[in-house]
């Protein structure tokens, strides 16, 4: 892989956005006032948005628009990727401000062949859980039963790591090209996405940067109403489903102590959703995640996991 010398890189900044163009234009106000010149980047919104506001909004800044019928955070990010000029793909949320030398600090961190990622920190508007807190100063690693420990706050030193968070990343366009992309087949709210992203770019060989310096406010819009509230639960069958299928697909072997370490973290799991928000369904959509997301990935890749199962 040819060396990317940083300070001449075009980056490609990815916008995805849906139905929320209050947000959206913050971030791009943001975006616009980047401390880099205006010819090393551009910006790509990718819009699935059921109104016309947020096509409105973008008329207002310099970026290139899409608007797409596909509705899916992956789906939607490979149609910027296509899109994109930049040899670096930078990712943030619309419900993001990125702080302003967000770009420039990602940037000088694409001094080696082998570093395909970079992310930075995710200052996040809501206080931390107590069990964010028990992880020390580990920060973006990942188990082989498939626990994550995130701590993208928290960082003060640049380290290499497992994954990066998705508000806040970016990647060689060449890498992400060569292995095909986000796979469409995380539905929802796309969790685990990124974290599949990375694992893959690992096995290639590349390396996985956090630094702190690259600085971006995460405002994590959540419900405001009863009934959203409620609607909220099938996140909880989205989290597990596609928190199941990126483990069968990426970490999943014979080595049957990870797996029963995985089996006891999803125990735990449903019979924590019933408690935390009191209700069985929180729990039986939950369940019913992790059913989907087993079988999904079997029969997306079959061979591969059961070749796994004969690797000692």
């Amino acid at each position: 892989m040819q060396l990317l010398q940083p300070q001449n890189a075009f980056v490609s900044i990815i916008v995805v956005t849906h139905n929320r163009p209050v947000e959206l234009k913050e971030c791009l106000i943001s975006l616009k006032r980047q401390n880099l010149s205006k010819d090393l980047f551009e910006i790509l919104v990718v819009d699935s948005s059921t109104d016309t506001a947020t096509k409105e909004i973008v008329k207002d800044f310099p970026v290139k628009y899409t608007h797409t019928k596909h509705k899916g955070m992956t789906v939607a990010r490979n149609i910027g990727i296509i899109k994109a000029k930049g040899e670096i793909i930078a990712f943030i949320d619309d419900d993001a401000i990125a702080d302003v030398d967000w770009i420039g600090k990602i940037l000088k961190n694409y001094n080696h062949p082998k570093i395909g990622a970079v992310g930075g920190k995710v200052i996040e508007d809501r206080p931390l859980r107590e069990n964010q807190t028990k992880t020390g100063s580990l920060i973006g690693k990942i188990s082989k039963t498939g626990d994550l420990i995130s701590n993208f706050d928290l960082g003060t030193k640049k380290i290499e790591a497992d994954h990066i968070k998705g508000t806040n990343m970016s990647y060689r366009k060449n890498a992400l090209i060569e292995i095909g992309g986000f796979d469409n087949l995380y539905g929802g709210r796309a969790y685990r996405e990124e974290t599949d992203v990375c694992m893959r770019l690992k096995k290639r060989g590349s390396k996985i940067i956090y630094d702190p310096n690259a600085k971006v406010f995460h405002k994590r819009i959540g419900p405001k109403s009863s009934h959203a509230i409620k609607k909220n639960i099938l996140i909880e069958y989205w989290r597990s489903r596609n928190h199941v299928y990126f483990y069968f697909k990426n970490l999943f072997s014979s080595q049957i102590r990870h797996f029963l370490g995985f089996i006891h973290d999803q125990g735990n799991a449903t019979i924590s959703r019933a408690r935390e928000r009191q209700s069985i369904l929180a729990s039986v959509c939950y369940l019913v995640g992790l059913i989907e997301g087993a079988l999904l990935a079997f029969l997306a890749r079959p061979y591969n996991l059961m070749r796994r199962l004969n690797v000692s």
